[in-house]
């Protein structure tokens, strides 16, 4: 069938393009998103994310949406990590308490044993 991705090499290919890696650009931000989604392809979302934010640095929302993909593709520590730092910056941010929130009781912080006190300018503390 032509035009089908059924493949995340497919749509990396689609959303990257072959020749031209800017021809995302061009699309809607969303849509680029929705590929990745569709597919479940949490990898492909991060290392997109991640070019956003190289063009767009000071933008806390292409921070954010690459701490959410690295929780998407199951590397909690690592977006705990990238997360804890937005949250000092923009504490009052909903989506990076949530990303953040998600990262930690990913990894067992909602066990009882375990507690994590998020802190705005001093970022989370856990303790076991």
């Amino acid at each position: 069938m032509v035009g089908c991705r059924t493949d995340a090499n497919i749509a990396g290919k689609a959303i990257w393009g072959t020749e031209n890696e800017d021809e995302f650009d061009e699309m809607e931000e969303w849509e680029a998103d929705a590929e990745f989604f569709a597919l479940e392809d949490w990898k492909g979302l991060v290392e997109y994310r991640k070019k956003r934010v190289e063009q767009y640095p000071d933008d806390p929302e292409f921070q954010w949406k690459l701490g959410e993909a690295n929780v998407l593709n199951e590397e909690y520590e690592k977006a705990i990590e990238f997360l804890n730092v937005l949250h000092k910056k923009y504490p009052e941010d909903p989506n990076i308490q949530h990303s953040l929130l998600d990262a930690l009781y990913a990894i067992g912080l909602h066990d009882s044993s375990r507690v994590a006190t998020v802190y705005p300018s001093e970022g989370i503390r856990v303790c076991r």
